[in-house]
């Protein structure tokens, strides 16, 4: 019997074969959006906590960021969880400063495995008036780092500028990064730039550092294979019916 269109009783019209293909038509697009949801039925993994000191006890104090003084926190990668995924710390404004300020990855070649040079583009660049005075984080990254290896994580200001509502009295721009003698891996102060540097201070920022295994992924709930299976096995079915 031909397929026909829902008509009312007594009015039986074949489909015609112009409008066969366009519903074949169809029912290859919804394959073809079924094979892609398949292709991203897992999205990138969370990662897990390889440094977390957020949870010490009151700040010990705070060490200065400006466009010249930088400050570099150690964290170390281990043997299966070495792509850097996300990281937060305790940063907040100092004295109403405005203007850029970056995120930075650096390795440990410097002297007696101090900070040595920057690794990649910055992972992060934030505005100091948009800086909420808790807690900064910054998720969705994807850094490929080596296994067990210290790196640090350093914050420096770019464009930071002074308070000059008081002529007389111009203020500093400097942002703050709340520091804790608990769970320290050591930090470094560089006056410069990051041409030298002095540490490592028995303290340590307030940071969190997650990290994941190459490759790493969780399933989507929404496109589970068992899922996408069926709805792919039911979209095959209609292809057959509409063969002429």
């Amino acid at each position: 019997m031909p397929l026909t269109s829902n008509l009312p009783r007594g009015f039986i019209s074949p489909l015609t074969p112009s409008f066969r293909p366009s519903l074949t038509g169809l029912a290859r697009n919804l394959a073809f959006a079924g094979a892609l949801a398949l292709s991203l039925a897992t999205q990138p993994g969370r990662g897990a906590v390889i440094f977390d000191n957020l949870s010490a006890p009151l700040p010990n104090g705070a060490s200065n960021i400006s466009n010249t003084q930088h400050v570099a926190q150690a964290f170390t990668t281990t043997a299966t969880d070495f792509v850097l995924t996300a990281v937060s710390l305790k940063l907040y404004n100092q004295n109403g400063t405005t203007g850029s300020y970056e995120l930075q990855l650096w390795d440990n070649g410097g002297a007696s495995g101090a900070p040595g040079t920057q690794v990649g583009a910055a992972l992060y660049t934030g505005l100091a008036e948009s800086l909420s005075g808790t807690l900064l984080s910054v998720t969705g990254l994807n850094r490929t780092l080596a296994a067990n290896t210290t790196y640090y994580l350093l914050a420096a200001g770019r464009s930071l500028t002074d308070d000059v509502s008081d002529p007389s009295d111009p203020i500093t721009g400097y942002l703050g990064w709340n520091m804790t003698d608990t769970l320290s891996t050591g930090s470094y102060v560089s006056g410069d730039s990051g041409a030298n540097w002095t540490g490592p201070f028995p303290y340590s920022g307030y940071m969190k550092i997650e990290a994941g295994p190459a490759g790493a992924s969780v399933p989507d709930a929404a496109g589970s294979p068992a899922t996408l299976g069926l709805i792919l096995a039911g979209l095959a079915g209609l292809r057959r019916r509409l063969r002429p």
